[in-house]
């Protein structure tokens, strides 16, 4: 993922006064210039929020060159950026052209400033990232002089523009490793928390303020006619009264919640079914729902009935997906296995594939089909950087509702 610091026109020409107004104060930013050789994408994104975090304009110098001119470039290899964007915004005090050079290799990443060379285990790094994240810190503050150097608190630190291109309206928010992110089809953010509201059956923003403080102390996940719903607890707006569920809520499907000990409710409330074991897995149909539990074993189940219409145990098993024709396949580490008519077992792909290549190096976040990792360093939605803590989700209508501290961001799929 390269960093593009420039920001099209068009973009600019639609910004409110205030945004354009921080936008300009970028103007006041030093510029630190930066290679990259081989390195991972999610170590590239966290070294530019790391040097953002000081007040600094980081730009790949394969994307750009060291003069500022305007050029015409493109990342095509995410949505995060406009292929037209051709305008300069940034106009840094201090050009630096000597970058800084970042490779890795097998066992290391190398970083290199003029005559000074640095190494760093890989396996260090992403078992401590803040190693890495301590090393930029000491060339920034010791072996480059900069005339701007800010703090973390400073209101001007690069900032992330969001923009809604069919709406015309945007929001700024904390910097996530790109100038600007131009909503698409399948990624939204939002602006703060958003939760969904059964009252409505709708998403809404919600003041969390508002609520009482016991309440604060969890993350709300939803809004019920007559409460409030967080992981583990159920709040009576009425009686003001709070009370635990037996096991905290994995997630919220549509109109069902999916509990730790795989028991199963819907938002009402009015019942309860346990079904599996504590789910690692989970699809959601229209009319049926799939559990892969930590022990292998899968369970198919009726949504309205609640009759139980598979149940086997799939050894190496660590996902599921959904086919063409909503057959649902169990992913293990032998290969991929197709249930066919909720019965049929069949075996369609020998050995493990992309996604257990993926699952190996990083954590896949639950449920696989959002294709979230959990990476040392922080959330990504295919090689996008999402949050560094996910404090809650909900799925309405095949749309995931992802909230992190940089907002909430709406997945389709």
């Amino acid at each position: 993922m390269n960093f593009n610091p420039f920001i099209p026109n068009e973009i600019i020409e639609k910004l409110n006064d205030d945004i354009k107004n921080d936008v300009i104060n970028w103007n006041k930013l030093d510029v630190v210039y930066l290679k990259f050789i081989n390195v991972p994408y999610e170590i590239e994104n966290f070294i530019y929020r790391q040097i953002a975090k000081y007040g600094l304009v980081p730009i790949n110098i394969d994307y750009t060159d060291c003069t500022y001119h305007t050029i015409d470039s493109s990342d095509s290899s995410n949505n995060m950026v406009s292929s037209d964007s051709t305008s300069v915004i940034l106009s840094p005090m201090i050009s630096k052209c000597e970058p800084i050079i970042f490779s890795t290799d097998d066992s290391f990443i190398l970083i290199e400033y003029g005559n000074d060379e640095y190494a760093l285990p890989m396996n260090l790094v992403y078992e401590f990232p803040n190693t890495l994240a301590q090393l930029i810190e000491s060339i920034i503050k010791n072996d480059i002089i900069y005339e701007n150097l800010a703090d973390a608190k400073n209101d001007n630190i690069l900032k992330t523009i969001v923009v809604d291109q069919k709406t015309g309206s945007s929001f700024l928010t904390q910097f996530i490793g790109i100038t600007y992110f131009i909503q698409n089809d399948k990624l939204e953010l939002l602006q703060g928390k958003v939760i969904y509201s059964a009252k409505t059956n709708n998403v809404e923003a919600v003041n969390i303020d508002l609520l009482e403080k016991e309440l604060q102390k969890n993350d709300v996940v939803a809004i019920t006619s007559d409460s409030v719903v967080t992981k583990e607890y159920i709040y009576n707006l009425k009686t003001k009264s709070l009370t635990k569920f037996q096991a905290p809520i994995v997630s919220i499907w549509d109109n069902y919640v999916l509990y730790s000990d795989g028991s199963i409710s819907d938002l009402s409330f009015t019942w309860n079914t346990k079904i599996s074991n504590s789910p690692l897995d989970y699809i959601f149909t229209e009319n049926r729902i799939c559990i892969l539990d930590i022990s292998g074993q899968v369970v198919i189940m009726n949504q309205k009935t609640r009759r139980i219409l598979f149940s086997k145990t799939f050894e190496g098993a660590y996902s599921l997906s959904l086919d063409k024709d909503n057959s649902f396949i169990v992913k293990t580490t032998n290969g991929c296995y197709k249930i066919s008519g909720d019965k049929d077992v069949n075996l369609i792909e020998k050995g493990a594939n992309e996604t257990y290549e993926e699952s190996s190096k990083f954590n896949i976040f639950y449920p696989s089909l959002l294709d979230i990792f959990h990476t040392p360093f922080g959330f990504f939605y295919k090689g996008n950087f999402i949050g560094n803590e996910i404090s809650g989700f909900y799925i309405k209508d095949k749309t995931a509702h992802v909230i992190t501290e940089v907002g909430t961001w709406k997945i389709k799929f």
